[in-house]
């Protein structure tokens, strides 16, 4: 197994997080990347709003 220290930093908001993950000695390149882009988006809330199209009706 390989550790990682996964981390990001915000300067704006002052605020940096790490994670400790382990992937396969075998893992590609790729592979631990996907890891890491999995790990680093649980510390970011997302979503989306629906905005009225300007017509009057929202569907």
């Amino acid at each position: 197994m390989i550790k990682l220290d996964v981390w990001s930093e915000c300067d704006s908001a002052g605020i940096e997080w790490h994670d400790t993950i382990e992937v396969s000695a075998d893992a590609t390149d790729d592979e631990i990347e996907q890891e890491v882009k999995e790990t680093a988006l649980q510390h970011f809330a997302w979503g989306y709003d629906v905005i009225k199209n300007g017509d009057g009706d929202d569907d």
